[in-house]
């Protein structure tokens, strides 16, 4: 067969520059190491799911204890909530999501049950580690985060914001806390 030689601009500190936003990349070894960072810390990312997954199985599977059912509701009313804002960022209803895939919000609630008491264990679980260790979340960020998100959603209840921010932080910090010990 022919050698095909396709034609691939050669990559210059100008073809560099012109990549991603305006500035970002000053030059084809500024582009490398920038490409090299992303890819470890999404490698990085990867590896902090995987073994925090592994944590919260552990953490879960050692753990007995009695679910509140509104635990388990809250957390799949969480879950619904994703949903819905990644289905209307997709410019999708959830009922005509619903019809596609030929279900019901209930036929979701029970497919979704396990994970959401998996969700809310892990969440008594942090709580309670979070108590003994005397771990809050950092007052100022929690602040700001909260106003940055109150900003964000005017018409979202700035109360709940600050519950929901400030259980997501605490959460952040007993698992880095459990990742270091």
């Amino acid at each position: 067969g022919e050698d095909v030689k396709l034609d691939i601009p050669e990559l210059t500190d100008e073809v560099a520059m012109s990549l991603g936003q305006p500035g970002q990349f000053t030059s084809v070894a500024d582009l490398k190491t920038k490409l090299r960072e992303h890819f470890e810390i999404e490698k990085k990312r990867e590896v902090e799911a995987k073994h925090r997954a592994n944590l919260t199985d552990i953490i879960i599977s050692g753990t007995t204890m009695e679910l509140p059912a509104v635990l388990v509701e809250s957390e799949l009313n969480q879950m619904f909530a994703q949903m819905s804002e990644d289905l209307e960022r997709a410019n999708l209803k959830m009922d005509d999501y619903l019809a596609h895939i030929k279900k019901t919000k209930e036929d979701l609630k029970t497919e979704w049950t396990p994970a959401a008491e998996k969700r809310a264990k892990l969440q008594l679980v942090l709580n309670e580690i979070a108590k003994k260790e005397n771990i809050t979340p950092d007052k100022d960020q929690l602040k700001s985060q909260v106003d940055q998100l109150a900003a964000q959603y005017k018409d979202a209840d700035p109360h709940r914001i600050a519950v929901y921010v400030a259980s997501i932080m605490q959460n952040e910090a007993v698992m880095k806390h459990l990742e270091a010990a």
